[in-house]
């Protein structure tokens, strides 16, 4: 994906119909909104080196090494391309505080 979206990378047509077959191993979050910026066209992405068979236990084993505070800002600069202020950093662990408060007393 990286490669598609560098500036020197540019071997297609911006108004022909493509298909993508990316090849990152790690899930590219909204990747077809990414490459429609530059192809407007995109009919279609493959991944084939992505596995989908995952089971939500193996998916939860995964996050279950990082706390809320760190997937959330992982999202926050995966989405943004910016990390997050102390001041945003400050206002989620308070959100992430009051939700366990609240969930602890139900």
């Amino acid at each position: 994906m990286a490669e598609i979206m560098s500036d020197g990378f540019d071997p297609l047509s911006h108004e022909d119909y493509i298909c993508v077959e990316l090849s990152d191993t790690e899930p590219v979050l909204a990747a077809h909104e990414k490459l429609r910026r530059v192809y407007p066209n995109l009919f279609l992405i493959t991944r084939p080196n992505v596995h989908v068979g995952h089971s939500s236990n193996e998916v939860r084993n995964y996050e279950r090494g990082k706390s809320d505070l760190h997937l959330f800002a992982d999202f926050y600069a995966e989405m943004t391309t910016e990390e997050m202020t102390q001041e945003e950093t400050e206002e989620l662990t308070h959100v992430i505080d009051a939700l366990e408060r609240e969930e602890r007393m139900q």
